[in-house]
């Protein structure tokens, strides 16, 4: 027992003990080695162990699984509940490698313990899935609502349909911290119910909605896990006819925009005007940009009339659909001058209207913008820098590129992510690159947005530049030329253009060079090619 140093050497013993159910296990001895083996397995209380250990219950005589029962069933009511899915899965192929005979093992007349029930519902024969899942209702603990969720995906349409009442059964009995315990369950069996002979929407949605209070509700829709947070939301809309105001303001103030998304789509259109409106009041400084367009559309439909100061403000919006669909409302009033009032709103002292008009009059094609994009480009906020750089037209591009190339060497990552996006377009030649790229006070983004730039030249000398990227020094440079090389080379099998002699030397010259920062599985591909163009 002390040479027992690892749990796989405690299960060894655990099972060198039930096999062919030794007939020694009477001895007191050998009762408290299997007793104290059990009682350090189940101290971990993890997954593993407890599966374990119940597959070790399905061979042993009465008396081993007695001490089983009683040393698993207190880890089995511990076990989150998230965890019970895959207890199932890996009981029923024990049990079928087992060939558990359960008419010899089970008298159904002095009704089976939960323990040994929980064992029974994995089991696949499925008249005993069925029988165990039944008597299952008579358990009013998390555990045992659990496995009844789960079988409500099973296979066999009989079990599922009972496995649902046993599930309603327990619901209407357990108190709400118990329920809440199994919340994750209830998410799970929902979204991957395999089979529409039942319909949790309409029987365990009312009853979740009767036993949880709202603000356990509120709670949920306010989880760190996307999951939990839906899951609640549809507990609410499928029972939207009982929500209040309090309930109505959590859904729309959720931080989860699918969650606001979809009762601003399905729920708001529902309900009275008045009631619509003030909920609407709290979508409008959203970050997600569907809600603020969604609330657009709503307001559009209920009062049109009411709607142009709401849409002027909207032309100035951060996001580009929302700034469209104003624009689009506000044409049939011909008082509105777009690019006069984008003008206007450049000089406001708020950063984000600024650069909001400034997209505005890059999308209706303003003329004025290159000058007020090159003028941004020497202010000192990083912001409007980069909006500036955003807003470049390509003709600007092409004759700044000088000065764009030092830009994407700026401190700020905004700036330098701008100016690098400005370049894909039209990317300078690499005689202008190299020397930024060669400097060593890059940052590794930096050093990626130059490497990015050179693999945009013309193909031979794309090829080149890549397998000279393989001796850099920066590791994510290294792989972006691996990477490059590599969908190259599958491309060339499709696609063969012969390149000239002076691209063949550049390409063997770097070749040479970084033979040995290469594999000789990509040497060899690479060589095979070029021997082909030659």
């Amino acid at each position: 027992m002390n040479n027992l140093t690892t749990e796989p050497d405690m299960h060894t013993a655990l099972w060198s003990l039930v096999r062919n159910n030794n007939k020694l296990f009477s001895q007191k001895r050998n009762l408290e080695k299997f007793r104290t083996l059990l009682n350090i397995i189940s101290e971990n209380g993890t997954i593993e162990d407890l599966i374990n250990i119940m597959s070790i219950f399905l061979y042993g005589n009465n008396a081993q699984k007695e001490l089983i029962e009683n040393t698993c069933l207190p880890c089995l009511r511990k076990l989150p509940c998230e965890d019970l899915p895959k207890l199932d899965e890996r009981l029923r192929s024990s049990i079928s490698y087992a060939g558990w005979n359960i008419n010899e093992t089970t008298d159904w007349k002095q009704k089976p313990s939960l323990f040994e029930l929980c064992i029974l519902a994995c089991h696949p024969n499925g008249y005993t899935r069925e029988r165990a899942v039944t008597a299952l209702a008579n358990h009013y603990e998390p555990v045992a609502l659990a496995i009844a969720l789960i079988r409500c995906n099973d296979w066999v349409s009989p079990i599922r349909i009972s496995a649902r009442d046993t599930a309603v059964n327990i619901i209407a009995r357990i108190n709400t911290d118990e329920l809440m315990k199994v919340w994750i369950v209830f998410d799970r069996v929902s979204h991957g119910q395999r089979h529409g002979d039942i319909s949790l929407s309409k029987t365990l949605f009312p009853l979740l909605r009767e036993r949880i209070p709202s603000n356990e509700l509120h709670l949920q829709l306010e989880s760190g896990n996307s999951r939990t947070r839906r899951y609640a939301a549809e507990v609410m809309w499928h029972t939207h006819q009982s929500l209040n105001y309090s309930d109505l303001q959590a859904l729309c103030a959720c931080s989860d925009p699918y969650v606001c998304f979809r009762t601003m789509r399905d729920i708001l259109p529902r309900l009275d005007q008045r009631v619509r409106t003030k909920l609407l009041d709290l979508v409008k400084t959203k970050k997600w940009a569907p809600a603020r367009l969604e609330r657009l559309r709503l307001l559009m439909t209920d009062q049109p009339e009411c709607m142009h100061d709401e849409l002027l403000d909207a032309l100035c919006d951060r996001s580009a659909s929302v700034r469209n669909f104003a624009r689009f409302h506000l044409k049939e009033h011909s008082d509105v001058d777009m690019e006069l009032h984008y003008q206007r709103k450049l000089e406001s002292p708020n950063i984000s209207t600024r650069i909001a008009a400034l997209a505005g009059l890059t999308e209706i094609g303003s003329p004025i913008v290159a000058d007020h994009a090159k003028r941004w480009l020497k202010e000192e906020n990083p912001r409007i820098v980069a909006a500036g750089l955003s807003a470049l037209p390509a003709e600007v591009i092409d004759n700044c590129e000088d000065h764009i190339l030092k830009k994407v060497t700026n401190h700020s990552l905004q700036i330098s992510k701008a100016a690098y996006i400005a370049l894909c377009n039209s990317p300078p030649l690499s005689a202008k690159i190299t020397p930024y790229f060669q400097r060593d006070d890059l940052s590794e983004r930096q050093s990626i947005y130059f490497a990015n730039l050179l693999l945009l030249q013309s193909r031979w000398e794309a090829v080149a530049h890549a397998i000279s990227f393989c001796r850099h020094n920066s590791k994510e440079v290294n792989k972006c030329g691996v990477f490059w090389l590599q969908r190259w080379v599958y491309g060339e099998r499709k696609f063969w253009m012969t390149p000239s002699k002076s691209d063949l030397q550049d390409i063997h010259r770097e070749l040479e060079l970084s033979h040995s920062n290469m594999t000789e599985a990509l040497m060899k591909e690479i060589r095979f090619l070029l021997d082909s163009y030659q």
